[in-house]
């Protein structure tokens, strides 16, 4: 059998169901193009795919697509190795096709690098918002832990110190200090009185063993003037932050210095990335 490779990557896409925020699937939709040198470019064929790391080890187990028509060349077909297979290192695909009813397989060569654009199933990982990511050793930044945090964040009177928007906190761990967090976060602040002109910090903040002052992680925050009657949503990310060991809790936070209390806002919500 003679088989060979023809620009196999035409074109990479997730594919899921949109209907809620919590419901985006880990599948994919991979389209490539084959010729075959016997059969005519519109035929069936079976189709295996394998998902490599950089330094050749398999990830998972392949996936098998027989009987896929091609048309003209071009198939395309929807594959799904799960959240953990792509936890942010680099990822090759290995496609093996035989004619329907043959017995072996023929590798295409070479390997294809997975785009950026899978990766996007990541995000699939925050979707509980609480579990612990395993790391394979080749993650980006060696990711170990997710943790989501977030809720409605009723009324903020005023007051000169950082308070936490919402009830809700990120528990995160830290065990010796090589270990560094990502966080980012957004809360909508509004208020149905006016109050003197002032600027409202808003941060992510932590706090060490459940007690304590709330304090910003980094001097990185976002400062706003206008919250009357307006619902705005604000904004802050961190990266690559080293912290002390100890138990922390972070979240959303601001200082009201307005003058008056907070009292039409919406959710805060966002996640803490623990890697080593």
């Amino acid at each position: 059998m003679k088989l060979k490779r023809s620009l196999i990557l035409l074109g990479i896409l997730i594919l899921g169901s949109w209907g809620t925020a919590r419901s985006q699937s880990t599948a994919f939709t991979y389209q490539g193009k084959v010729t075959d040198t016997v059969v005519p470019g519109s035929s069936t064929y079976d189709l295996e795919f394998a998902l490599y790391t950089s330094a050749g080890a398999i990830v998972g187990s392949p996936i098998q697509r027989n009987g896929t028509p091609v048309t003209n060349g071009v198939f395309t077909v929807s594959l799904d190795f799960g959240a953990t297979a792509f936890p942010g290192g680099a990822r090759l695909l290995e496609i093996r096709v035989k004619r329907s009813g043959e017995t072996s397989y023929t590798a295409l060569t070479p390997r294809q690098p997975i785009s950026s654009v899978p990766y996007a199933v990541r995000a699939k990982v925050a979707e509980g918002l609480d579990s612990s990511v395993p790391s394979d050793g080749s993650a980006l930044y060696n990711v170990v832990q997710i943790r989501g945090f977030g809720g409605d964040i009723g009324n903020i009177p005023p007051g000169g110190s950082w308070v936490f928007l919402g009830p809700f906190t990120a528990s995160i761990v830290i065990t010796d200090t090589q270990q560094l967090i990502a966080a980012t976060g957004s809360a909508v602040l509004s208020q149905t009185t006016t109050v003197p002109f002032v600027q409202i910090p808003i941060n992510i903040c932590r706090r060490v063993g459940g007690a304590g002052p709330i304090l910003p992680i980094t001097s990185v925050s976002e400062q706003f003037v206008d919250v009357f009657n307006r619902k705005i949503t604000h904004s802050v990310s961190i990266y690559q932050t080293s912290l002390l060991p100890g138990s922390y809790e972070i979240g959303m936070c601001a200082i009201n210095g307005s003058g008056g209390t907070f009292d039409n806002n919406g959710k805060a919500t966002g996640y803490v990335i623990k890697h080593r």
